[in-house]
């Protein structure tokens, strides 16, 4: 019949079939009485489908009922009163659609979840300077934040301010609210690293503790970036392993005695040796093709039970005393099944982009199991130039001039070693004790 028209299916509509022996009786009852139809439709045999208005209907059969014309075959009612009549028994959908649509509503007025972010945490020169995240959302669900928390009520400046008087790690919070999430940036409270510190701090007994640079290879003396120290060397010196680059206590120019931290880089020639040992049995993980769907539903950020389909779970059900036993040991913790983890959330939306307080994630095991395989010559040799190149890479401070590599193949394993010619950073700090002797 096609689409129907929104105030024909909120009056609801009739669909009657007019023979084709008696069409023209009932047309005729139609014209005369200028009753307005929705759809005329031709059928087979040259049947008509008339579909008009429901009160329409009542005035048209009431009409053929008083002129003594059979009344013809209803085939279809449409419509909102219609729809609603199907359900006239069952009064628990009403009221059930009622309170979901209100659940919507009110989820809308409540926060679903707290994120923390601290950007901070990257440049951390101190574990004690590293912010919790975890921790910090835990602060915040001590003070009413959380999952659940009644946003228009929410005063977040004022939260913001509580929570810095009683935090010792955070100097600054910044909360925003994006729809029904709250998000928290803060700043840590970073202090100044004793290692960054020219001052001497004390160790303990009244001893003080400082720092000097001493060279951790032989090279030749290019240059140097020494702070707070006073240097020992000079240019095209030649110094070994151990030597003293620069002291943190020495004489100034005024006879005083200077103590502090010498700090900072001093470069030379040098030759820096790198070595890579491949053994050529390895022990890989293979995947046995095995895999389960773990599937759970979090409602306000509380997981609900988490319900588990294996692979091929319409297909007929073949489970053995070992598959029973696996993951009965599974369950009790003794598990040693091994497998890789691919997790994967679905934050539920209405049409119109809405969030729910429901989220779907999907846990994909991929089972694995481990097996011995034998390098070729290629993939060892592949291995050993991988593991150079990340020794090198970690050199920062290097310029290499030029490399000699020397590789040895053993019965069970290869060592490749390779002599790095460059200007490097060779000054390495060590610490030094004076007594304080201040009263």
């Amino acid at each position: 019949m096609g689409r129907m028209p929104l105030l024909s299916y909120l009056a609801g509509c009739v669909t009657v079939c007019l023979p084709c022996r008696m069409r023209r009786i009932y047309t005729a009852q139609l014209l005369r009485n200028a009753y307005p139809l929705v759809a005329v439709v031709s059928g087979a045999g040259g049947d008509l489908f008339v579909t008009m208005r429901t009160r329409v209907w009542r005035d048209y059969a009431q009409t053929l009922s008083v002129r003594g014309i059979p009344l013809p075959t209803v085939t279809s009612r449409r419509g909102l009163p219609y729809v609603l009549g199907q359900f006239s028994g069952r009064p628990g959908v009403f009221i059930g659609a009622i309170f979901a649509s209100g659940i919507v509503v009110l989820s809308t007025l409540f926060c679903w979840r707290v994120d923390v972010v601290c950007l901070d945490n990257a440049q951390a020169v101190r574990a004690e300077d590293h912010v919790d995240t975890e921790a910090v959302r835990g602060q915040l669900a001590d003070m009413g934040i959380g999952a659940g928390t009644f946003l228009p009520s929410l005063d977040v400046r004022s939260a913001e301010k509580k929570f810095l008087v009683q935090s010792d790690t955070v100097s600054w919070i910044a909360i925003n609210r994006r729809g029904n999430v709250l998000s928290a940036e803060v700043r840590s409270a970073h202090a100044v690293s004793k290692e960054n510190s020219a001052v001497l701090t004390e160790d303990g007994d009244g001893v003080l503790a400082g720092t000097n640079l001493i060279a951790d290879t032989d090279g030749r003396i290019l240059s140097w970036e020494v702070g707070d120290g006073h240097v020992l060397v000079s240019h095209e010196q030649m110094v070994t392993r151990g030597t003293l680059l620069a002291t943190g206590f020495y004489e100034s120019k005024d006879g005083d005695v200077i103590y502090s931290r010498a700090k900072g880089k001093v470069f030379a020639e040098t030759v820096r040796t790198l070595c890579a040992e491949i053994p050529l049995t390895v022990t890989e993980n293979v995947y046995t093709g095995g895999e389960s769907k773990r599937y759970t539903l979090s409602f306000f950020g509380v997981e609900l039970p988490t319900v588990t389909v294996p692979a091929g779970l319409f297909a007929p059900s073949n489970v053995t005393f070992l598959e029973i036993f696996q993951n009965w040991r599974k369950k009790s913790g003794l598990s040693d099944v091994k497998y890789d983890t691919i997790i994967d959330e679905h934050p539920l939306t209405l049409k119109d982009g809405t969030r729910l307080p429901l989220t779907l994630k999907t846990e994909v095991r991929l089972y694995k199991t481990e097996a011995v395989r034998t390098l070729t010559k290629e993939e060892a040799a592949a291995l050993a130039e991988q593991s150079l190149a990340e020794q090198l890479s970690g050199m920062t401070d290097a310029v290499v001039l030029s490399a000699e590599t020397n590789t040895v193949w053993e019965e069970d394993r290869l060592i490749v070693t390779r002599d790095v010619y460059c200007i490097d950073n060779i000054a390495v700090q060590v610490p030094y004790y004076v007594k304080n002797e201040e009263p």
